[in-house]
C-alpha cells in the first residue's frame, strides 16, 4: 500500500501518517480493509513516497493520498522506486503517540483508534499466524505473556495444571507451548527471537515486556520441538543439499524389530533412567551390535549392488546382531525403539539429499532436542559403528537444544556400562596407537597383516569397521613404509 505525500516537511513518516490521516473517509476505508489481517492473505505493508521521488513510469499522473495502482486492469501508478521499509509496530507507535494530542472523539482521534484496531492483539489472533489455533487457547497464552502470575504458575505448569484448564477441560502443556512458539518463535545463534513477523506486522503495547515473559518460558521448556517440529534446524544447510523428508512414527508401516536384536540392545537397559539415558542406550547398544554394509560403502564399484530405500518389512525385521546395516537401517530402527518407549519421548526419521542420499534420526523429549547419525565419516573417516567396537567418543550425535547438558551425562553413564570401558576421544586413541612398541611388531608386512586381523577378530570387528580401524592403523606408522 503506497502512501504518496507531496513535499517533505517533518520527515517521511511523519508526513506519510499525517496523510492517512487526511485520506478522504473512502480512501481511509480503503486503507482500514488493506491493513486487516485477511484468512489465507499476506499482510498489507506501508510504504510512504513523495511525488518528488523517482519512479518507472513519470508520464502517469502523480497521485497523493492512497495510491490506486490499477484502473479496470491499465496500469496508472507510477511505480516508485523502493524506500526503506517502516515496520508496522513503528508507524503504529507514532500513532499511539498522536492519540492523546487528539480531542476524544474527534474525526482524527476515531482514525487513529481503527487504525491501531487493525494490528493489535484482537488481529493477531484473526491472522494467518494463528488461523488453526483455538481461540480461547490463545487468550490463555496472551494471559501468560502479560501477567506476572500466571507466567510464574506457568513456568512451573505439572504443579499448577489445573490453573491451565479451559472449560473445565484440562490442557496439555504441549498444547501451550506449540501455540506460543507459533506466535514468537525460536531464537537464533544470538539469542534473538526469528520470527520478527509478531514485531514488525503488528502493534502491541508492551511487547518487549511480552517478548521477555516468552524468552523465560524459552529457558524453561524445550521449545525446539514445539517450533521446529519437522526437525528444520540451523545446521541444515539448505544449500547444500536437496530432496529432505521427514518420516514420523504415525508415518511409518506398521513393523516389528526382530527380538534377537531387541534382547541385545535391551540388555542392561536402565529402566529407572532418564528418558535422555534410555535414548542413549540403545543408541550406544545399536552401534555395538550392528555393522556397515560393506556393499552399500562400495557400491559405486559392485555394480550389481542394488540400494532403494523403499520400506521393506522383510529386511527391517531381519536384522540381529552383526548384521549389516545401512543409514536407512539404522535410522528406521533406532526410530522404532525410541518410538516404543513410555513417556514424553519421540523420533523423526529425517533424509538428506535425493534418492540415494543419507539417513540419520532425530529425537526429542520435554528437555532435549538431537540428531543421531551413527554411521557418517567425521574424524579419520570413522563412524560412530567403528568408534563403539574401539571405545572412541562418538561424534554422530548433534545436540540441538540441551541446557542442563542431559545427553552428555546420559551418554557418559550408560557408555561404560555398555562397553565396560571408558570414552576416549579419537585423537586420543591414535596417539595410543602410535606408542605401541615397535619392537613387538614383526617387521614383516604379511605378519603385521595377520597380527592386524587377530586383534580384530578377537574385538570382534569386522568389514568396514575393520578397514576403518586399519586406515587408523596406516597413518600412524605401523605398517612398512611404502
Amino acid at each position: 500500500m503506497n502512501i504518496i505525500t507531496e513535499k517533505e516537511t517533518n520527515g517521511r513518516v511523519i508526513d506519510g501518517i499525517a496523510t492517512i490521516l487526511n485520506l478522504s473517509d473512502e480512501d481511509f476505508n480503503i486503507c482500514i480493509e488493506k491493513l486487516i489481517p485477511r484468512e489465507g492473505k499476506g499482510l498489507e505493508d506501508i510504504y510512504f513516497y513523495y511525488t518528488t521521488d523517482l519512479c518507472e513510469c513519470p508520464e502517469n499522473e502523480p497521485q497523493l493520498g492512497l495510491e490506486t495502482i490499477y484502473d479496470n486492469d491499465k496500469f496508472v501508478g507510477r511505480a516508485y522506486f523502493g524506500v526503506s521499509k517502516t515496520s508496522i509496530h513503528d508507524i503504529f507507535y507514532q500513532f499511539s503517540e498522536l492519540l492523546p494530542k487528539f480531542e476524544k472523539f474527534s474525526k482524527g482521534y476515531e482514525r487513529i483508534e481503527r487504525l491501531l484496531k487493525t494490528r493489535d492483539i484482537e488481529a493477531l489472533k484473526k491472522s494467518k499466524i494463528t488461523e488453526k489455533t483455538d481461540k480461547e487457547l490463545l487468550d490463555r497464552v496472551f494471559q501468560i505473556l502479560t501477567d506476572d502470575n500466571i507466567l510464574k504458575k506457568f513456568i512451573n505448569f505439572e504443579d499448577n495444571k489445573e490453573e491451565f484448564a479451559i472449560n473445565a477441560e484440562e490442557r496439555q502443556l504441549a498444547e501451550y507451548l506449540r501455540e506460543l512458539g507459533k506466535v514468537f518463535g525460536n531464537v537464533d545463534s544470538k539469542g534473538e527471537l526469528k520470527n520478527r513477523q509478531i514485531h514488525n506486522c503488528f502493534y502491541i503495547p508492551k511487547l518487549q515486556e511480552c517478548t521477555d515473559r516468552y524468552l523465560q518460558i524459552l529457558n524453561t521448556y524445550n521449545m525446539d520441538r514445539y517450533i521446529n517440529p519437522m526437525y528444520e534446524f540451523r545446521n541444515f544447510n539448505s544449500l547444500t543439499y536437496v530432496g529432505d523428508c521427514i518420516i514420523r512414527q504415525n508415518e511409518e508401516p506398521e513393523w516389528t524389530v526382530n527380538q534377537e536384536l531387541k534382547t541385545a540392545v535391551y540388555k542392561g537397559f536402565p529402566e529407572d533412567g532418564t528418558l535422555e539415558e534410555k535414548a542413549m542406550h540403545i543408541y550406544c547398544s545399536l552401534c555395538k551390535e550392528l555393522q556397515y554394509d560393506d556393499g552399500y560403502f562400495y557400491r559405486d564399484e559392485l555394480k550389481d549392488s542394488k540400494y532403494n530405500f523403499e520400506f521393506s518389512k522383510e529386511n527391517l525385521e531381519s536384522i540381529i546382531p552383526n548384521s549389516r546395516i545401512t543409514c536407512w537401517d539404522f535410522s528406521r530402527v533406532f526410530s522404532k525403539m525410541i518410538n516404543e518407549l513410555e513417556g514424553d519421548i519421540e523420533a523423526v526419521i529425517i533424509s538428506r539429499g535425493m534418492n540415494q542420499g543419507h539417513f540419520l534420526a532425530g529425537f526429542y523429549t520435554d528437555k532435549v532436542s538431537a540428531t543421531v547419525e551413527a554411521i557418517n565419516s567425521r574424524s579419520n573417516s570413522t563412524n560412530d559403528l567403528m568408534k563403539a567396537k574401539h571405545g572412541i567418543k562418538f561424534e554422530g550425535i548433534e545436540i540441538i537444544s540441551d541446557r542442563e547438558g542431559l545427553i552428555e551425562k546420559a551418554l557418559d553413564k550408560v557408555y561404560s556400562k555398555i562397553y565396560d570401558k571408558e570414552q576416549i576421544g579419537i585423537n586420543e586413541y591414535v596417539e595410543q596407537l602410535k606408542l605401541i612398541p615397535k619392537e613387538d611388531i614383526p617387521n614383516n608386512l604379511q605378519k603385521k597383516f595377520e597380527a592386524f586381523t587377530e586383534v580384530m577378530k578377537t574385538n570382534k570387528i569386522f568389514g568396514n569397521e575393520a578397514m576403518q580401524t586399519f586406515n587408523l592403523y596406516y597413518k600412524t606408522g605401523f605398517l612398512e613404509k611404502n
